[in-house]
């Protein structure tokens, strides 16, 4: 597996896309372009190092991501689908982050969240009673990491699982096994597992999941 974090800086630091590409996307407000810009980067990054690694090179420029119906990406290079290799990815405007890895390993989900504070509603909506226990329990300075934390693991969970927020995150349970290492319950069930990477964008947090086998 290959997992690759961008930032603003890289859009100038190489050449990223084809024109084709470019001109194929639907206008966005600013904000949401650079958001899709940098997720792009990213999956280009990973991809190019797991090929790589694989004695294939690729240009960034061949390479390309489409969603389905649903929102789940996929690579393709040279606008061929790669059946073969499955990718995740988060983003926002400040970076992004993208995993590339075989198809026919456990599929995985990767996000990337800004720590913040969540009001009382969405808490009580999207945390189980002993999640928002455990929670309650911490310091008010760590809350909000921890919560933003356990939504980014959630959340990571479901695109491993191809639900988007089609399944709500209430039906998961996070445990936390050892630092940095968790494990996701659904109906008393273990289900996957998550780990937080380790991100260089100051403020954020970044975490991977795989679902169990």
């Amino acid at each position: 597996m290959e997992i690759a974090f961008a930032e603003p800086v890289d859009i100038d630091q190489g050449v990223w896309f084809s024109d084709d590409e470019l001109a194929a996307w639907p206008p966005l407000a600013e904000e949401k372009n650079m958001a899709r810009l940098l997720g792009r980067i990213a999956v280009k990054k990973a991809a190019v190092r797991y090929f790589d690694q694989r004695g294939v090179l690729y240009s960034p420029t061949a390479l390309t991501v489409r969603h389905d119906a649903f929102g789940v990406p996929s690579l393709c290079i040279d606008t061929v689908a790669r059946e073969d290799v499955r990718i995740s990815l988060s983003h926002e405007s400040a970076g992004a982050v993208a995993a590339v890895d075989a198809s026919d390993q456990p599929s995985f989900g990767v996000d990337i969240e800004r720590i913040r504070f969540f009001d009382e509603h969405f808490l009580s909506d999207f945390l189980t009673p002993e999640e928002r226990h455990a929670i309650s329990a911490l310091p008010a300075i760590e809350q909000p990491y921890a919560t933003t934390r356990l939504w980014s693991l959630k959340e990571a969970f479901l695109k491993a699982l191809g639900a988007g927020l089609r399944e709500h995150p209430n039906s998961l349970m996070v445990r936390n096994i050892s630092h940095g290492k968790y494990e996701i319950f659904q109906a008393g069930q273990l289900v996957g597992g998550g780990e937080e990477l380790s991100v260089p964008m100051a403020g954020r947090i970044g975490v991977i999941v795989h679902l169990s086998l």
